[in-house]
């Protein structure tokens, strides 16, 4: 082929573009994948059911358990908040009684204040603690004063027959004598305590004895010593009275019947010597 050819042959194909880029028809192109593409299924076919999902109780329980701890994890977290932030203001804040530190004040000048203040304070407690102290010491002194007075108007009134008894006094109220606290009760209630006193007065070791021991123990033993002073009842007797005295001696009556001819005799006479 000839260059003439070749060029006309190229000017032949470049003079329509159009027509060269034109698409050809095919049968295929009426019925192309278009339509399954837009419908998702063949032509003709029914629509599937939408399936329904399943329900997971186990895991419903589950969260329902997980989310009701975590509200009572919450609510004793709050708890817990309230309670720090309380005791966080107790540190912060000095007790009224406590002595004042540098590090809870600001300034030097407001420390210094603070802890003169907190030293007077304290002289002012010490000194009423001591007044009311001895208050407490000189209520109880008169009071017991005035019961050892009582028991001595007591003793002394029942020993007013007893010989030299103001000399058991004397021993007794010694503050060196052992008197407890249940021995004194028991002479504050005796019937005759004038005489345990005495006996007291007289057996020192049986009174240091009797000291060492417990109330109870201590009431029995006085019990015993009351009881030896305790007087005795008189002794009844159901024998008959004795009978007349006749010279200074006793005469015994017998019945007729039991006498002798001797004692019949005598009685005869005795008898008709009282009738004349």
């Amino acid at each position: 082929m000839s260059d003439v050819d070749t060029s006309v042959q190229l000017n032949n194909t470049s003079t329509d573009p159009v027509a060269s880029a034109q698409p050809t028809d095919s049968p295929a192109s009426t019925t192309g994948p278009a339509d399954t593409a837009v419908s998702g299924r063949p032509n003709g076919d029914a629509p599937p059911e939408e399936q329904k999902p399943t329900r997971d109780r186990r895991a419903e329980k589950r969260i329902a358990s997980l989310t009701r701890k975590n509200e009572e994890l919450l609510t004793r977290l709050g708890r817990l908040e309230g309670i720090v932030e309380i005791t966080t203001k107790s540190q912060q804040q000095p007790e009224a009684d406590a002595k004042p530190r540098r590090e809870q004040y600001a300034s030097w000048d407001d420390f210094s204040e603070a802890l003169t203040d907190w030293k007077v304070d304290q002289r002012l407690k010490a000194r009423d603690t001591e007044q009311q102290r001895k208050s407490t010491q000189q209520a109880s002194a008169s009071k017991a004063n005035e019961r050892n007075q009582a028991l001595a108007d007591r003793l002394v009134a029942d020993g007013k027959d007893i010989e030299d008894f103001e000399e058991v006094m004397e021993i007794i109220t010694d503050g060196e004598f052992p008197v407890s606290a249940a021995m004194r009760d028991y002479l504050e209630e005796a019937e005759r305590p004038a005489l345990v006193a005495q006996w007291l007065a007289d057996n020192p070791d049986q009174a240091r004895r009797i000291y060492g021991m417990n109330s109870a123990a201590a009431v029995r033993e006085l019990d015993k010593v009351a009881k030896d002073f305790a007087p005795k009842p008189a002794r009844v007797t159901t024998a008959p009275p004795p009978g007349p005295t006749v010279g200074g001696r006793s005469v015994t009556t017998k019945s007729p019947d039991a006498m002798s001819m001797e004692e019949y005799a005598a009685e005869f006479k005795q008898r008709q010597a009282k009738s004349r």
